[in-house]
């Protein structure tokens, strides 16, 4: 019997982003409307795709600002700003914002990503829109909410793997995020730049 493939998977972003409803809807299949810790610890999802089985260990990161996670995170190690001490190097990384929230888009830009790409060089990353019923689902839709095409044009002036967005209250484009994972780790960085100027998941 082939053991199923393990990836650790690292989500970042803003504090009320939604990083951890969707860490719960990737395992749970749910949505919980009542209050969620900063971080939660111990999930994995298991994934097939292709004939093949993975087991994604997910891993929860406050969402604050950059010294208050430096300090408690890594009071000694100051090169070391996303990971908890008992998290492994991720193999893949979620950069999220609220499609709701501008300033969460302008924080991935000015914080999230060149941090990032600072202490984990080479890791697969992916950008993804959160709370997209809240855009997709209003009308008359409240003033401030940002498209599928400025989410498109972040990723490839970025340079993330692709752009994915999501609902973890409707669970919209969840399973494409989970499909998106396992295949990240495993495409030769050449593919990788050929794909994130087009890559749109749902």
């Amino acid at each position: 019997m082939t053991l199923p493939t393990p990836i650790n998977l690292t989500v970042l972003g803003d504090a009320g982003v939604g990083k951890t409803a969707l860490l719960l809807s990737f395992t749970l299949d749910l949505f919980s409307s009542t209050y969620l810790p900063t971080c939660i610890e111990g999930l994995v999802a298991k994934v097939e795709k292709n004939s093949q089985s993975f087991e994604i260990h997910l891993y929860d990161t406050p969402g604050g600002n950059y010294d208050e996670v430096c300090r408690v995170l890594y009071p000694d190690k100051k090169d070391r700003l996303f990971i908890n001490a008992l998290h492994p190097t991720p193999d893949v990384v979620l950069v999220c914002y609220s499609v709701t929230s501008p300033a969460t888009l302008q924080s991935v830009k000015d914080k999230w990503v060149s941090e990032l790409k600072k202490r984990l060089p080479g890791i697969p990353w992916l950008l993804v829109g959160t709370k997209i019923d809240r855009r997709d689902n209003v009308k008359p839709k409240p003033p401030g909410l940002l498209t599928q095409e400025e989410g498109v044009a972040a990723a490839e002036t970025l340079g993330a793997m692709g752009y994915l967005e999501c609902s973890s209250f409707t669970q919209d484009g969840v399973k494409a995020i989970l499909d998106e994972v396992v295949m990240a780790p495993r495409q030769p960085r050449e593919e990788k730049k050929k794909k994130k100027s087009s890559c749109l998941i749902q």
